[in-house]
């Protein structure tokens, strides 16, 4: 997690400002709080540096969880995980079992979905908006793990953020070019975006270069498991 809290970070926001306070409450609105939370959650919700070109793939290992989740007999879903930003896998941890992922037009073509004598154990899936749809419709209770990247959560009052304290200055520096660009300031909004950049670069590049990280690379669930077997 990081270092700076969310009142800390407005403070420095606040005096790249020149102290303008008059930021913090407008009409009752907080801009200072609403740009910081602006940037963290564009850094947190893409796997592309923002602004960076070429785009520079990232990613952040502390937003990357596994988290269980019960099947019910004869019904053809699951809700998705609470928090989930992508369904990377899912599997059946009773057969042990990867299930497949397909898309929203295969689903729709097995026409057994409804059919009682078809239920068994799911094999593929096909998450829809808050719906994780599994074919065959379950025939019993299962125990699943999904592996999902989350969202961050809001950013207030003395929490840090979420990610690593590596990235507290980068997220000052994105929610400056934001707050800059808001109100018409352009140099400004460009010396935060070229800070930015060269602070945020110099991290991907040493967490997935220097150490041979692959962003690409998301090992599948029984490569951990394969010696517990």
């Amino acid at each position: 997690m990081g270092l700076i809290t969310f009142e800390d970070a407005k403070t420095q926001l606040t005096v790249r400002f020149k102290n303008r306070t008059e930021f913090a409450s407008i009409s009752g609105f907080d801009f200072f709080g609403e740009w910081l939370n602006k940037a963290l959650t564009q850094l947190t919700s893409s796997d592309v540096l923002p602004m960076s070109n070429p785009p520079l793939k990232y990613r952040f290992p502390e937003l990357e969880v596994a988290v269980n989740v019960t099947t019910a007999t004869g019904i053809p879903y699951i809700d998705s995980p609470t928090g989930c930003l992508v369904l990377r896998h899912l599997f059946d941890k009773d057969t042990p079992y990867k299930l497949n992922w397909i898309s929203l037009r295969q689903y729709t073509s097995f026409l057994d979905r409804a059919d009682t004598a078809a239920r068994n154990s799911p094999r593929e899936y096909h998450r829809d908006g808050n719906k994780v749809w599994l074919h065959p419709t379950p025939d019993k209770v299962y125990n699943m793990e999904a592996w999902i990247r989350r969202r961050h959560g809001v950013w207030s009052s003395t929490d840090p953020t979420e990610i690593g304290a590596e990235w507290d200055d980068a997220v000052l520096e994105l929610a400056a070019y934001k707050a800059h660009l808001w109100v018409g300031e352009q140099d400004r909004a460009k010396a935060a975006k070229d800070e930015f950049l060269q602070i945020a670069t110099s991290i991907v590049k040493l967490s997935y270069g220097d150490e041979a990280r692959s962003v690409n690379f998301y090992p599948d669930p029984f490569y951990f498991r394969r010696e517990t077997r």
